[in-house]
């Protein structure tokens, strides 16, 4: 019901929404569906429980595999000296020809169309 309050004031302003999945029971996915809002669910935190780079960085190849196989992914970091750390140094290894990375709001709206 709370959830379906937030979906109404989503859909009143024309917005998009991204389910962080911050739990595996989210509805929020389910309520903006329901409402026709255009919305996506991480598919993978970079960050959520570590700061270790490496372990940042293997999230970061996973995220390009899930992309690879179903063709698009999302993928949640924060602003932590670590995972800007190896961002900078990962992201530009990544081929535009293999993985095209994209403003969430972009692939949210692309999706819906």
């Amino acid at each position: 019901a709370e959830m379906d309050a937030v979906m109404a004031e989503v859909s009143a302003q024309g917005l998009i929404f991204l389910d962080s999945r911050t739990t595996r029971s989210s509805v929020a996915h389910v309520a903006a569906s329901a409402r026709g809002i255009p919305n996506l669910r991480n598919d993978l935190f970079l960050d959520v429980d570590t700061e270790d780079p490496v372990e940042i960085r293997r999230r970061l190849e996973r995220l390009l595999q899930i992309a690879r196989k179903r063709g698009w992914a999302v993928g949640i970091g924060h602003p932590h000296p670590n995972t800007i750390a190896v961002l900078e140094e990962f992201l530009p290894t990544v081929d535009p020809a293999d993985v095209e990375l994209v403003p969430v709001a972009e692939l949210i709206l692309d999706r819906a169309r």
